[in-house]
């Protein structure tokens, strides 16, 4: 059984996340309100090797709005089904 850790936010007041040591997989859309890329990034190139990076589309529930505002829900559940095809991959290679 594989010993790993998924993470779908990032926070940076979590300053223990550079001493884990278990794989952690960090899941983030790709305008998440929630998650500065930019600070994720700049985290991650000082992190140890077993932390892996996704970044699927959409906000941090991974839905994606139309230009009206409204939620796109066939792109918004495509997005989820891409996010958890990946993360069982990502489990089965630990």
């Amino acid at each position: 059984k594989a010993d790993g850790k998924i993470v779908f936010e990032f926070d940076k007041y979590y300053p223990s996340l550079k001493s884990e040591r278990r794989p952690i997989l960090m899941v983030v859309g790709d305008r998440d309100s929630y998650c500065d890329l930019g600070l994720l990034k700049d985290f991650l190139r000082h992190a140890p090797r077993n932390v892996t990076l996704r970044v699927g589309r959409g906000d941090h529930s991974f839905q994606e709005r139309s230009r009206s505002g409204e939620v796109d829900a066939q792109s918004t559940e495509k997005n989820l089904q891409n996010i958890v095809r990946e993360s069982l991959q990502w489990g089965l290679m630990l």
